[in-house]
């Protein structure tokens, strides 16, 4: 059996040396995984940005083609739930034809669609006929509306058959900015 002599002088544990120089490496490794850290969130808040701005103009393209197809007839105004919306560069109003449970024309009866802007949101509302089963929609498309402009191919709208819609959404996340166009020619019922 070999015994270790003791040794009265022996170090246990770490010098300060040892301590500030392992505290110093864990500041740095601190530090990048901050740095890390924060840039993932910046293009995460940057990424959903955009697809938020994108399915936005998706929403709203699919909801513009699906009435403007539809209708039979660009109006000059119409009340709507007792607003009067007036046709003009931000507001369609469009008279679709009233459809029975089968999805079937109810000849003689109309709809109505409109579409505006206002404090930078793009809105659709339709207003059925008592006896259509279309359902009454009051609905937000977007709320990142920078400009939106709907142009007619006639200057008495109730002729026009055609309408070019112009949409620019933008929306802030940090410093950067998602930006999205929508622009569509689209033509009325039967009409093209």
């Amino acid at each position: 059996m070999i015994i270790m002599p003791f040794r009265k002088n022996a170090q246990v544990g770490f010098t300060l040396i040892e301590t500030i120089v392992a505290i110093a490496i864990m500041t740095i490794v601190l530090a990048a995984l901050l740095v890390l850290i924060t840039n993932f969130y910046k293009v995460f808040n940057a990424q959903q940005s955009t697809a938020r701005v994108s399915g936005s103009a998706t929403i709203a393209g699919n909801e513009l083609q699906a009435k403007i197809t539809q209708a039979t007839q660009i109006v000059s105004s119409s009340t709507i739930s007792g607003t009067l919306y007036t046709t003009d560069s931000d507001t369609l109003v469009l008279e679709l034809p009233s459809i029975n449970g089968s999805g079937a024309v109810i000849a003689g009866t109309y709809d109505y669609a409109v579409f505006y802007v206002s404090s930078g949101a793009l809105y659709e509302r339709v207003q059925p006929n008592g006896a259509s089963s279309r359902p009454t929609i009051y609905k937000q498309l977007s709320n990142s509306i920078s400009s939106a402009s709907f142009t007619y191919n006639n200057g008495d709208v109730t002729q026009a058959n055609k309408v070019d819609i112009d949409i620019l959404m933008q929306l802030n996340a940090g410093r950067t900015t998602s930006t999205h166009r929508l622009k569509q020619t689209l033509y009325l019922r039967n009409q093209s």
